[in-house]
């Protein structure tokens, strides 16, 4: 089970960071996920960082994870969007 550590309200806005750096940005469950068409330079990727995304390689996208979760054993990005239903930045309302 996770707990939230972030508001919808911060989650769009980590979102926006992303997407104002060219990513196409989903909110999946508590999670931001950042998607770019080709490898970001090295001062969009530091700035990702400095924001608190990391670079998931199994999944090729960069996350922000908006809670805190106990499992261990990493889903696949089909089980994930399965499970929890992306929504696209530009749609989201203040509740999940």
């Amino acid at each position: 089970m996770a707990i939230a550590t972030h508001t919808i309200s911060e989650l769009k806005q980590i979102g926006k960071t992303a997407q104002d750096l060219g990513a196409s940005v989903e909110i999946v469950g508590h999670w931001v996920w950042a998607k770019f068409t080709a490898k970001p330079n090295e001062q969009i990727r530091n700035t990702l960082k400095q924001t608190g995304y990391h670079w998931s390689r199994a999944k090729s996208r960069w996350y922000f994870a908006g809670a805190i979760s106990n499992n261990v054993h990493p889903y696949t990005w089909k089980k994930i969007t399965s499970k929890y239903k992306p929504v696209a930045l530009n749609s989201l309302t203040d509740e999940l």
